[in-house]
């Protein structure tokens, strides 16, 4: 799952479902672009292992990022 969270609680996520054994090193690119308004977000993204044991089974992992207002063209 990858959540992205502004700073005044608006939540957006996305679910994925991957067979990462049928494809290790998968690198999942995610388009933001025109979906969220300008501002400070955190991107999080949690890994379940359904066949991990129960104390591996959830990796998680956050950072802070921010999307910028596109200036407009000068022509």
């Amino acid at each position: 799952m990858i959540i992205v969270r502004d700073f005044r609680g608006a939540v957006f996520s996305l679910t994925l479902a991957l067979s990462l054994a049928q494809t290790p090193g998968t690198v999942i690119r995610v388009m933001l672009f025109g979906k969220i308004a300008p501002g400070d977000y955190v991107l999080q993204v949690i890994v379940t292992d359904k066949l991990a044991k129960e104390t591996y089974r959830v990796a998680t992992q956050s950072m802070d990022f921010e999307i910028q207002p596109v200036p407009p063209l000068q022509y």
